[in-house]
């Protein structure tokens, strides 16, 4: 029957356990202990391994979500066109394409050639001063060029992703709002 078919790695993680990297995520932007995290993330090797493309590799969060990936015994591959990352901070056993996310035509070779189960992207910019002074700049780089990224999966049947972004998209909080 359709229900006896095996299912793809991607169906059977539920997103690479996305409370587990989400959680790591966030210990790694509120807290040290770097090491600790990576420990952890070694005893919860899973018993099914994935493809992953992660944009923004090259990034102080995206770096540290090779690691821990990899430390899962996931693959990966990262695109980073290293305009604020840095290429020293890619663990040795990632595949890295240096381009940007709206170069389709590098893109869609990456994808073809590897059978990807899920981009997790985190490629942008996120100074919030210059995002401030530089609007044009921003909506280019984090909606553009975001946008031809996406469209250039889905061309390529590459369609679970897992977004990340900065708070500061959702702006500045009213102080007349009662929190409770």
């Amino acid at each position: 029957s359709a229900k006896d078919h095996d299912e793809t790695p991607c169906q059977k993680s539920k997103f690479l356990d996305l409370g587990l990297i989400l959680s790591f995520i966030r210990l790694l932007i509120t807290s040290k202990g770097f090491e600790l995290k990576r420990e952890i993330a070694k005893s919860k090797k899973l018993d099914y391994l994935m493809n992953v493309l992660l944009t923004g590799g090259a990034g102080y969060i995206g770096s540290h979500l090779c690691y821990i990936l990899i430390d899962q015994g996931h693959n990966v591959a990262t695109i980073d066109n290293l305009i604020t990352g840095n290429k020293n901070l890619i663990p040795k056993n990632v595949v890295h394409l240096n381009c940007d996310i709206s170069d389709s035509s590098a893109v869609a070779s990456l994808i073809k050639n590897n059978n990807f189960d899920v981009v997790m992207h985190l490629a942008a910019l996120t100074r919030v001063s210059e995002s401030v002074k530089y609007p044009e700049k921003y909506e280019l780089n984090n909606y553009e060029k975001s946008k031809i990224f996406i469209d250039t999966c889905l061309e390529n049947n590459l369609k679970k992703f897992i977004f990340s972004s900065t708070a500061s998209v959702y702006g500045n909080l009213n102080k007349n709002i009662n929190i409770q």
